[in-house]
């Protein structure tokens, strides 16, 4: 229904009822409890209106804001200490238990959305891209500045490469009845004084089986379909600390059934020799 980027978020549930009981929903979040400090990042879309519903979160147990009646997504942020924390997101129907509610107005919604949650360590915790250009061939990842998550781990191999004997490749996820994303990310400190994100890329997808997405910040820079060839990818960026998605999403529109495969399509993304260069470098 709504999505600050992509094709997707998260909602509530639907809480209304004709004996106007009531009732409520909580999504919690739990930090990783190896995280330094640093700040959480999510964007939300209270289509809420009181006396109607209510919608708003708590960091371990303690409240922190009240959002109602916006008119789009909005980026909110929490600065957190190291270590795991839980954030709870409620959403809540007739919160003041009235007998009777007002007739509803035509804008009201009565659900909240999220979207684009992502968490940036402080410059204390945060390392620089090392090796830069990073051609993987330590043979470990992920390690910091780099993660992996969703569906899936992008994993090391040695199957395509660019540079060396490593590069890192896309899960498979077509054991996935509906849609499935795994994302490869790579952040960059408060430090940063600004450059050209610069890597190489095959991005053997074909939609709507598959599809190749990179987000800066949560906002789509690149999409990338039918690259069957290393192709040398830039993207610039501003100072300061970001966080890049590198995201191989399958059957993101949710066909059903997919139609066949093509010869072409090998189903996978391949990334190597990834750079970050001040802007003026050759």
């Amino acid at each position: 229904e709504e999505a600050n980027s992509g094709l997707y978020s998260i909602v509530s549930p639907d809480l209304r009822n004709e004996e106007l009981t009531p009732a409520n929903s909580t999504l919690t979040l739990t930090t990783n409890p190896t995280w330094g400090d640093g700040t959480l990042h999510f964007f939300v879309y209270p289509g809420v209106q009181e006396p109607f519903d209510h919608f708003h979160y708590f960091v371990d147990g303690v409240w922190r804001n009240s959002l109602t009646r916006g008119g789009g997504f909005e980026e909110w942020t929490i600065e957190l200490g190291p270590g795991e924390h839980e954030i709870a997101f409620v959403y809540e129907y007739n919160p003041f238990g009235l007998a009777s509610l007002p007739p509803e107005p035509s804008d009201w919604i009565g659900a909240a959305f999220i979207d684009d949650v992502y968490f940036v360590e402080s410059s204390s915790n945060c390392l620089a891209l090392d090796p830069n250009p990073d051609s993987f061939e330590d043979a470990t990842f992920p390690s910091l500045p780099w993660s992996t998550g969703g569906a899936g781990d992008w994993t090391l191999t040695n199957d395509v490469t660019y540079t060396g004997m490593m590069s890192i490749k896309s899960p498979y996820l077509e054991d996935n009845e509906g849609p499935a994303i795994s994302n490869a990310t790579l952040v960059t400190c408060d430090f940063f004084t600004g450059g050209i994100l610069q890597f190489k890329v095959i991005a053997s997808v074909l939609p709507p089986r598959d599809i190749f997405i990179v987000y800066v910040d949560g906002e789509e820079a690149a999409q990338l379909v039918n690259v069957n060839e290393w192709t040398e990818f830039p993207l610039g960026l501003s100072p300061g600390a970001h966080r890049i998605d590198f995201s191989y999403q399958y059957n993101a529109f949710g066909v059903s059934p997919l139609p066949p495969n093509r010869a072409i399509r090998e189903g996978a993304v391949w990334i190597d020799d990834v750079s970050l260069k001040p802007f003026g470098s050759k």
